[in-house]
């Protein structure tokens, strides 16, 4: 995600030329309390859905004044050497040929969360958990792809490859049925420091120009482009 924000953020600059943006990108967003409240307070969040800014949240007591959705992207399966050419379906996972399946782990990571709650309805998460390797980003198992250790294959949003295809020979989204897109939200506490700048940012992510960039980044645009 940090390629997407900082693309967003030079493109909030050209629009408003007159508001500075400083980003900090963590993945996922609550670690940053996780040794207490960090020094900076902040003027916007960003989450993978409803459940990552609940637990953010938690973390750092925060109360939001105002939340966005910007757009979303799905689940998608990544594979590399054999497992790229033994996956025709999601339902491949099921095959023991496939090995071991990436996944962010469901008590921590957006992504992982969403495919344990929606891929444990068609029994699919039951049959593979046996193989999961968590991991604490997409970023980390995209890596552990590309290098050939750890996995085999990695369930991650499809934004996150956008940006680190290098490692990836195959991708398949997970049918919508079966895991709906997870939707990118920014959200704006109630003690942010320059809510007006905020609400600027929140009214940039509604141009062409915003979802233009997140488009190619591989996040459907929220209302279309």
């Amino acid at each position: 995600m940090e390629a997407t924000i900082s693309a967003l953020a030079r493109g909030f600059s050209q629009w408003n030329p007159d508001v500075d943006v400083v980003t900090d990108c963590l993945c996922p967003p609550c670690v940053l309390y996780e040794d207490g409240a960090p020094e900076t307070s902040y003027d916007l969040w960003v989450a993978w859905g409803e459940w990552e800014l609940e637990r953010l949240a938690q973390a750092g007591n925060l109360r939001f004044a105002r939340t966005a959705v910007a757009g979303s992207t799905p689940l998608i399966v990544a594979a590399s050497g054999n497992a790229a050419h033994s996956i025709e379906a999601i339902e491949d996972l099921r095959q023991g040929s496939v090995g071991k399946i990436g996944v962010g782990d469901p008590d921590l990571v957006a992504s992982g969360h969403h495919a344990r709650e929606h891929l444990t309805a068609s029994g699919l998460w039951a049959d593979i958990e046996e193989r999961l390797v968590p991991s604490r980003s997409g970023c980390e198992l995209l890596k552990w792809l590309g290098l050939g250790r750890e996995v085999d294959v990695a369930i991650v949003l499809r934004a996150c490859v956008t940006h680190d295809s290098s490692s990836v020979e195959l991708v398949r989204e997970i049918p919508e049925e079966l895991c709906p897109p997870i939707p990118l939200l920014f959200a704006m506490p109630e003690d942010a420091p320059s809510s007006q700048a905020g609400d600027l940012f929140m009214r940039f992510l509604e141009t062409r120009q915003a979802k233009a960039i997140l488009a190619a980044d591989g996040i459907d645009p929220e209302g279309g482009r």
